[in-house]
């Protein structure tokens, strides 16, 4: 199996070169810019300007510095079952390979010595805009006026102010698609009206005061099963897009050597189940040991085990390792 070792250097990464078209990130480049893309701002419909994600070339960058762990890396070649699957899904071995190392790593990121998400005004308002977008508003688009026609789906928003001694004092909420349209039109010319000023210049904007700094540096470790739940959310969602609209086989042809040395064609039967993959990928990547997750018979296993609270987990940490906002 290739290694980035042996194709670049560290000198490489510090000059800054792009591994956005390396073939073996080609799996992680994918995954990354679905979930971690980076953010430009926003153009002037509100529309977040996103371009490719730098979570690969960091994870490079931890690779050539040796702090990637790939110990493991002959016992995923010697996992029949898990190369089968691989086989019957059409994934490339290596590709695949270099794709769970990179989301283990993000998830220890998450999960290990991470901080709590402690935002700025910019970035709260920045991710509300984020949401607001998701009703897909549409607007006429006349000469002389523009303005909301109507919004693909719905949405509402809640504002509770809280007193001193009191749950609530009071309980406000926006339901109208228009006025929300409107409402992350208006912030999205605030923000624009307002950009990050350039060093030594700084906006209030952009700075996290009182109590929120000290949070900034107190280090949160998660549970294992949160590790095992996030590794499952991107692999599974990967697996998912990949065999969208695939044929899978549920036996593999293989050749028998007799022991009178002529060939005899056979068939293998093939676990085609991704939970099972992921599961096997879990443990043969030290994500977790639990013997279940290494000869997994329940097909089910991990969303069973997932159970309410993880089985569609969002990171509410900083990551301690890299950029995914």
């Amino acid at each position: 199996m290739k290694s980035l070792k042996d194709i670049y250097s560290l000198e490489d990464w510090h000059l800054g070169k792009d591994f956005g078209n390396e073939p073996l990130l080609e799996y992680a480049v994918d995954l990354s810019d679905r979930f971690w893309p980076q953010c430009d701002g926003y153009d002037e419909d509100g529309n977040p300007d996103l371009f490719s994600s730098d979570v690969p070339r960091m994870f490079v960058g931890y690779y050539l510095k040796g702090e990637i762990d790939t110990s493991m890396a002959q016992t995923y070649l010697n996992e029949n079952e898990v190369q089968k699957t691989l086989k019957a899904f059409e994934l490339d071995q290596e590709k695949f390979w270099y794709l769970c190392l990179m989301v283990k790593d993000v998830v220890r990121g998450f999960t290990e010595d991470a901080r709590p998400e402690a935002l700025n005004p910019r970035e709260e308002l920045t991710m509300l805009v984020y949401e607001l977008w998701k009703m897909e508003p549409e607007f006429h688009d006349f000469e002389d006026y523009k303005g909301w026609k109507a919004c693909k789906n719905a949405g509402e928003l809640t504002l509770k102010i809280k007193e001193e001694g009191k749950k609530y004092s009071s309980q406000f909420t926006i339901k109208s698609k228009k006025t929300l349209t409107y409402l992350a039109m208006a912030v999205c010319h605030y923000l624009q009206e307002h950009p990050v000023p350039a060093p030594p210049q700084s906006c209030d904007l952009d700075s996290v005061t009182g109590f929120e700094e000290i949070f900034r540096n107190e280090k949160i470790t998660e549970k294992e099963i949160w590790r095992v739940a996030l590794f499952h959310k991107y692999i599974d969602w990967f697996l998912d897009k990949h065999l969208e609209g695939r044929s899978v086989k549920k036996t593999l042809e293989k050749t028998i050597i007799m022991s009178n040395g002529k060939k005899k064609s056979s068939t293998d039967d093939v676990d085609i189940n991704k939970q099972h993959l992921i599961s096997r990928m879990i443990h043969i990547l030290g994500i977790s040991k639990k013997p279940d997750y290494k000869t997994p018979k329940d097909k089910n296993i991990l969303k069973n085990n997932l159970k309410n609270n993880y089985k569609d987990p969002t990171p509410n940490n900083q990551n301690s390792r890299y950029i995914t906002c």
